[in-house]
């Protein structure tokens, strides 16, 4: 039937079996991962990077296909460091917030004071 002419080959059984949280398979820790910023996309492309770098070293696969998943590896690289400064632009933002609400309660307290004066 040719489901199995190509070994290794990535199949939809393949895709649906390795839908596990990605701890368990040591993704997280091989990819480094493990921050803060690690999002449900990061921790998809981290399971789904494997995939395509077997399926593009199968002998099945032709050229212009393995230079589809290079470009979607790629892709992914460039996802990956977006959501990662995402993320540290994110933890900045969330410290300068805290900062003024800080800020705006000691100038409350102080504006309060002085009219209690």
């Amino acid at each position: 039937n040719g489901d199995n002419d190509c070994p290794g080959a990535v199949t939809k059984a393949t895709i649906k079996t390795s839908k596990r949280p990605v701890g368990q398979n040591g993704l997280l820790q091989n990819l480094s991962l493990k921050s803060k910023s690690t999002t449900p996309m990061l921790q998809r492309l981290a399971l789904l990077r494997p995939q395509l770098r077997r399926l593009e070293r199968s002998p099945c696969v032709s050229q212009s296909a393995q230079e589809q998943i290079r470009e979607l590896l790629e892709l992914f690289d460039h996802l990956d460091r977006a959501e990662r400064r995402l993320g540290t632009l994110r933890e900045k933002d969330k410290a300068l917030d805290d900062s003024i609400r800080r800020e705006f309660a000691e100038i409350a307290r102080w504006c309060d004071a002085s009219l209690d004066n």
